[in-house]
């Protein structure tokens, strides 16, 4: 019969390491546990250490807690001067920071209970007994608090021989005060075993027994090789690269460690970067939820509860979902949300059912049955925004990883801060330790030591790190008691020494140079005995790439004939030059592409933008870059969307002014009137079509947008007889489904061909406002400008067109006799500019154009004037410094299109 033996270790990494060990040669018998795993085997009956999530849980939500009574200068948790744990008690983080204290406090072997009714005790200690029996009654069926299963252990320690067999404590750094004393007691019916890291002797072994034999194995001599790296990042290539020369040189990926004091700097770089490089890397500390499909999912549903309901959020909930499998999404298909307007600020329930409950009762099944998944989703967010609880909402609408992720994340806070109880949450990656590289904490990987170690971050602040007392029961409030937390410091040199002495071939130290934030760091006083570190630079040239990405970056000589290097370079250079080039907008003669681009129907803004921005032209209908709606619910509207809500404004409220007798014969009241029901309309429709401000800037656009259609309405002009006022009036086949002022209704045809006279260029688009005499003998045309009020030029170099386009579609349509008045109203003033000369303006407009079809066919796609205003969409494909750019270039541009400056009159 095998005999029994226990192996005790210090974490999952070192429990699997062991077990593998004892597979491969072949023994039996052979218990690997952790310290609480063992105290757990003798204490017998199912009973167990509780697990820090079911603590966290334990505490959700936390129990009724008396204010503290904090004395002058004595400040209690977080700085403040007054107040006990009651007044934090409801914070996202505090069920975790309570079970932290809490496993401390019993590691240490402390008596909460014996310290709160000790004489002169302080306040906090009260506190943390209740806690405490709180958080022991709460706890699952078997699991119990530390000392009461080191005490149940105890009674049944002469069963040992049978249960546990001869201990070993292998790679313990040190053994918590609460199993102390369990060990001496084994200590005195089972051999006992304890295989200390490193070579220090441990300063805190005056409570062993002397049954207890302490050896120090660690003996390893390997290749030590210091070396700095620019900043974190390089130090995480640099560590893939080293993995993946010894992966080349035929050593196993269980061979190979990387390991830094404290992942938190390094884990985020790792990750990608390793998934980038496709290596076999295990995270023994796991990675950040965040990072994961699952995590993904619960941090959408917790974004949903924190932040509101929301087009963009409701999408990305049901994308993660469907990624991750949830059953409950199985019934929408990858596309489902092209139902939705795409515009439309959908940010309450009332808005989700506008959107989707109207068009769903002519709408097949699967239609309907999607819009009733997506408004219960709605409903039950809503309602936990409003209060409700929400662990409903997560066993309703998560499974899995996902839905653990989320209960686990109520368990450490309220709803209110599940983003950040998310944020604060790990996961396993799944990957077998003993197939892969291991990245680790240095405390971790000292129990699985492998012989090529790379150690990160050794620079002065990072390693070892400064010491820090627990938030909850600091150095002050413990007293004369040891402190919760081990000496850091002592630990992290601990740390460095063992796998300094575990790593039996090769050891390389890595530092930045610079940490993360740009600033010097100063190398660790661990590296002063050794040589002086190698320089590594960003750019030296690198023999193993981990990924192809890093090969191009590591290699500049290759990535330099990559045609899209040269042609980059290229660019570059042909920016610094005066001249115009390929890289400036000259393209070959009658470039098929610019030929239909110029050949379309053009508006006032194609136009001005062939007069103006040829670049700009090009890249909008030669190559269709469009400007990206960034913002889901902007805090205002941007000038063009305000200049629409106005257009929209005015065109409901002159429609009905007209079906009711007239807009030139209407009184100021009817008019308000009419712009009040506009305004009611407009806000339905564009609450469910648009992106809206939220409701109170929202309904102050609206007060605005109400204050400026007045003033259109309100503008002086000289009634025409019998006066018919349009509005949206479209002309050169523009013809608008559903537009208000029907297209049956125009006083022409919508259809028919417009050209700019002299020219066979067609034009279209729409008359903001029309106001035509009974006997057709005149009409006055008004655009509708809601900026700056400054008068303008006829045609201001281009910059102004629209009244000379609506004045010859008015001739061009309604005959070459009638009358035409032309005016621009600006909006918030009153304020009107005619056009003064309209045959001159249109002969300029004719010429200009001619001159920029043949500049453009001939190859000139260059910037122009408006190339370079701030806010061009096309200032993105022009040099990052394009002012200095516009400098150099403006000779070069000024004689490319002097003709067409020319024929404005400028610079001519």
């Amino acid at each position: 019969m095998p005999t029994r033996t226990t192996t005790v270790v210090p974490d999952r990494l070192a429990a699997h390491r062991a077990r593998l060990e004892h597979a491969r040669a072949g023994q039996v018998g052979r218990h690997v546990t952790t310290l609480p795993g063992l105290a757990a085997r003798l204490a017998g009956g199912f009973l167990r250490a509780p697990m820090s999530d079911e603590l966290e849980r334990a505490l959700q939500p936390p129990p009724d807690l008396r204010s503290g009574d904090y004395g002058p200068g004595d400040p209690g948790p977080g700085g403040h001067a007054a107040g006990g744990l009651a007044s934090i008690a409801m914070l996202p983080g505090f069920p975790r920071a309570v079970a932290s204290t809490l496993l401390g406090a019993w590691s240490r072997g402390i008596d909460i209970a014996a310290q709160a009714a000790a004489d002169g005790a302080h306040p906090r200690w009260n506190d943390l007994r209740t806690l405490e029996a709180a958080a022991i009654a709460a706890l699952p069926p078997g699991a119990v608090a530390p000392p009461d299963l080191v005490r149940a252990a105890l009674e049944r320690v002469r069963h040992a021989p049978t249960l546990i067999g001869s201990v070993t404590l292998e790679r313990l750094a040190d053994v918590e005060p609460v199993y102390r004393p369990l060990i001496s007691a084994l200590s005195d019916v089972v051999p006992v075993t304890w295989l200390q890291p490193g070579t220090a002797t441990n300063t805190h072994q005056d409570w062993l027994s002397a049954n207890v034999e302490v050896r120090h194995d660690d003996t390893a001599t390997p290749d030590v090789h210091p070396v700095t790296c620019a900043d974190p990042e390089h130090e995480v290539r640099e560590a893939l690269r080293w993995a993946r020369r010894h992966l080349s040189e035929g050593r196993a990926p269980a061979e190979l460690a990387i390991a830094t004091a404290s992942i938190a700097t390094y884990d985020d770089l790792m990750h990608a970067l390793a998934r980038e490089s496709g290596l076999p890397l295990h995270a023994a500390a796991g990675w950040s939820a965040l990072v994961t499909p699952p995590g993904q999912h619960a941090a959408a549903l917790a974004e949903l509860v924190v932040r509101g309901i929301d087009q963009e959020r409701v999408v990305r909930f049901v994308r993660t979902g469907l990624a991750v499998g949830n059953e409950r999404l199985t019934a929408l298909s990858d596309d489902w949300s092209r139902m939705l307007p795409e515009e439309a600020t959908l940010n309450s329930p009332e808005r989700w059912r506008n959107a989707l409950d109207a068009p769903a009762v002519d709408a097949p099944p699967t239609r309907r049955d999607v819009a009733a998944l997506i408004l219960a989703l709605v409903d039950e967010v809503h309602a936990v925004c409003e209060g409700a609880p929400p662990d409903a909402l997560g066993a309703r609408w998560l499974s899995g990883a996902a839905r653990a992720l989320w209960e686990r994340a109520l368990s450490s806070g309220p709803a209110a801060g599940l983003d950040l109880s998310l944020a604060g949450t790990r996961m396993s990656d799944g990957v077998d330790p003993a197939t892969a590289i291991v990245w680790a904490p240095a405390a971790t990987l000292v129990g699985s030591p492998r012989p090529f170690t790379r150690l990160l971050g050794l620079a002065a602040r990072s390693w070892p790190r400064r010491g820090a007392s627990d938030p909850l029961l600091p150095d002050h409030v413990l007293g004369p008691l040891a402190p919760l937390r081990p000496d850091r410091a002592a630990r992290d040199r601990a740390d460095f020494d063992a796998l300094l002495r575990s790593s039996a071939s090769e050891v390389v130290l890595s530092r930045p140079r610079r940490g993360l934030d740009g600033r010097a760091q100063a190398p660790s006083p661990l590296l002063r005995s050794f040589p002086p570190a190698r320089d590594v630079h960003p750019a030296a040239p690198v023999e193993h790439a981990f990924s192809e990405a890093d090969r191009r970056q590591a290699r500049p000589a290759e990535f330099a004939a990559e045609p899209r290097a040269v042609s980059a370079l290229t660019a570059w250079r042909a920016w610094q030059r005066s001249e115009l080039t390929a890289h400036d907008g000259l393209v070959r003669r009658d470039h098929p592409a610019l030929a239909a681009a110029t050949g379309r129907r053009h508006s006032a803004t194609s136009l001005r933008l062939l007069l103006r921005s040829p670049l700009g032209f090009v890249a909008r209908y030669a190559l269709g870059w469009n400007e990206p709606v960034l913002d889901d619910a902007p805090f205002t509207l941007d000038p063009l969307e305000r200049g629409s809500l106005l257009h929209d404004v005015l065109e409901r409220a002159v429609v009905r002014l007209e079906a009711s007798g007239g807009l030139a014969a209407s009184t100021l009241a009817d008019r308000e009137r009419a712009v009040d029901a506009a305004i009611e309309l407009v806000r339905a429709d564009w609450e469910l079509e648009h992106r809206v401000p939220p409701a109170v800037l929202w309904t102050a656009t609206l007060a605005d947008t109400r204050r400026q259609a007045l003033a259109a309405l309100d503008a002086p002009f000289e009634p025409l007889p019998d006066q018919r006022s349009f509005v949206e009036v479209p002309f050169g086949g523009q013809g608008r489904a559903g537009s208000r002022s029907a297209t049956a209704a125009a006083p022409w045809d919508v259809d028919a061909r417009v050209t700019i006279p002299g020219t066979d260029v067609e034009v279209g688009g729409y008359v903001d406002r029309l106001d035509l005499a009974a006997d057709g003998t005149r009409a006055r045309v008004v655009d509708y400008k809601s900026g700056s009020a400054k008068p303008p030029a006829d045609l201001d170099g281009g910059k102004e067109l629209q009244r000379a386009l609506y004045a010859s579609a008015v001739r061009s349509l309604l005959g070459a006799g009638i009358e035409v008045e032309a005016y621009l109203l600006h909006t918030r003033t009153g304020a009107s500019a005619p056009l003064h000369d309209p045959d001159r303006a249109l002969t300029m407009l004719a010429t200009a154009t001619r001159t920029a079809l043949s500049s453009l066919a001939a190859g000139r796609a260059i910037p122009g004037p408006d190339s370079f205003e701030d806010y061009a969409e096309v200032r993105l494909a022009l040099p990052a410094d394009a002012d200095l750019y516009a400098r150099r270039k403006a000779e070069a541009i000024l004689a490319a299109r002097s003709e067409i400056d020319a024929a404005f009159e400028v610079g001519a």
